[in-house]
């Protein structure tokens, strides 16, 4: 090596040192170029690979949103069928008590109560002793009941007629509490829903029948106590299928015309009376 370096020879002087240089710099730059590209093209490769595994990248994550998002609609179908599921089960467990507490409701002709109030024992004994032996069991309960009330009307306002009134209702109830109690709870458990109550109401005026719809007319309409009852019995036109009856036109009157819904000739009669009145 040191021998190949002190075989060449270098320059003497600055010119001859100046044209070597200006014979090598078209080299220098020639070759600075071909770095430059080579650096360029590789940087290019590096970017471009970049580029691919950012847009995989991107991919992969909109893949995990989508299957994020599948995810979550298939939890909040869960969740409604579920609730779903548990406000069906709530609903028919109040609505079978409370056809059992139908199937199952009876009055007694106790004659000995009954003896008390001379109205009563006369619309008993002159129109529904005769049923049963004095017992009246789910159906003709209701229409027993009903019928009491609006042939009690008959009697005229006297006082009488009050102290008996007072004691069909003490006298009733004791039967019919239970009853009332549970169309109310089944009246308020719908209002507190958000799914189906529609389909719910739908259900329970279903099965009203005319005696019921009567009784629970009469009722609610005189215990001032049951005020909330009485809204949601307007609310969802529980009385839609009631047949308008004159003895009972002062309880007719005394809810608001939307509790006999789409019935057009109950809320023209109810308007009717109302501008006579």
């Amino acid at each position: 090596m040191y021998e190949f370096l002190e075989n060449i020879k270098l320059p003497s002087n600055i010119s001859d040192l100046a044209q070597l240089g200006d014979s090598i710099n078209p080299w220098i730059a020639f070759f600075s170029f071909i770095l430059l590209l080579i650096t360029i093209i590789i940087q290019s490769k590096e970017l471009k690979l970049s580029r691919q595994e950012l847009e995989a990248t991107r991919e992969e994550l909109e893949k995990s949103r989508i299957a994020q998002e599948e995810q979550s609609k298939s939890l909040e179908l869960q969740n409604k069928a579920t609730e779903l599921q548990m406000i069906e089960n709530s609903f028919f467990q109040l609505f079978k008590l409370l056809n059992d507490t139908k199937d199952n409701l009876e009055i007694r002709y106790e004659h000995s109560r009954l003896n008390e109030c001379y109205i009563n024992r006369i619309l008993f004994e002159g129109n529904f002793s005769n049923i049963h032996n004095g017992e009246f069991k789910s159906f003709d309960a209701f229409k027993v009941y009903f019928e009491f009330n609006k042939q009690l009307r008959n009697f005229g306002n006297s006082n009488n007629w009050y102290r008996n009134k007072i004691f069909l209702e003490e006298y009733m109830n004791e039967y019919f509490k239970t009853y009332f109690n549970q169309v109310f709870s089944l009246l308020e458990f719908i209002n507190k829903i958000q799914i189906d109550r529609v389909r719910y109401i739908r259900l329970l005026k279903g099965q009203l029948s005319k005696y019921e719809i009567g009784l629970l007319l009469l009722n609610v309409s005189s215990n001032f106590k049951n005020q909330e009852f009485k809204l949601l019995l307007e609310k969802y036109s529980i009385f839609e299928g009631f047949e308008f009856v004159q003895e009972l036109e002062n309880e007719f009157l005394s809810y608001h015309f939307t509790v006999y819904g789409n019935n057009e000739e109950l809320v023209n009669k109810y308007k009717e009376l109302e501008a006579i009145k």
